[in-house]
């Protein structure tokens, strides 16, 4: 339970009364008190409770938005909280990235003779192929990275069979050929 002190009370209740308009009385009618414990309040022998603290806040707000934050500060509570006033909007979201800069022509110089090395070529007789490859793959919607995977694993070498494997036996008929076949020898 929050308690506040006297100190922090009393003058906080002294400007609200007095931007309100309101004697010790009509300040307890609001606040659904007796004026006996409003005074008792100014006395600083006791202190109004946190509700009473924010209802005054509520009541100020209209009037002096500093004094309604200050009260409900000592209710550790913001106007916000409060749903005196509305919380802040979110600030906007970051702007996105901008796009990566185009490459620059070296580059690509530097992919075309990747490739040229690759089949032990000069980069000049790659460059079209490399063309064709690359307007074709923008033309299907694939990403580098899905052609290089691609490629990657069309690379991969061919396990060859064992030197002790049979290969299976190869018949040129077919089923149906070859049961006709034996039903005639019969």
């Amino acid at each position: 339970m929050i308690h506040v002190s006297a100190a922090e009370a009393v003058p906080l209740l002294l400007r609200a009364a007095t931007l309100l308009g309101k004697n010790q009385e009509e300040l307890g009618d609001l606040l659904r008190t007796s004026k006996r414990t409003v005074q008792r309040w100014y006395a600083g022998r006791s202190t109004p409770v946190v509700e009473q603290l924010q209802e005054l806040a509520r009541l100020a707000h209209p009037y002096d938005a500093d004094l309604a934050a200050e009260l409900a500060a000592v209710c550790h509570e913001t106007l916000e909280s409060l749903g005196i006033v509305a919380a802040r909007p979110a600030p906007p979201a970051a702007p996105e990235p901008a796009p990566p800069p185009r490459p620059s022509p070296l580059v690509v110089d530097a992919v075309v003779c990747a490739a040229a090395d690759a089949v032990e070529a000069t980069p000049s007789s790659v460059r079209g192929v490399l063309l064709a490859a690359f307007e074709r793959a923008a033309l299907l919607g694939l990403t580098c990275e899905e052609v290089a995977t691609a490629l990657r694993e069309a690379t991969r070498p061919v396990p060859e069979p064992s030197p002790d494997a049979t290969p299976p036996a190869a018949s040129t008929a077919s089923p149906s050929r070859r049961s006709s076949a034996a039903s005639t020898r019969s």
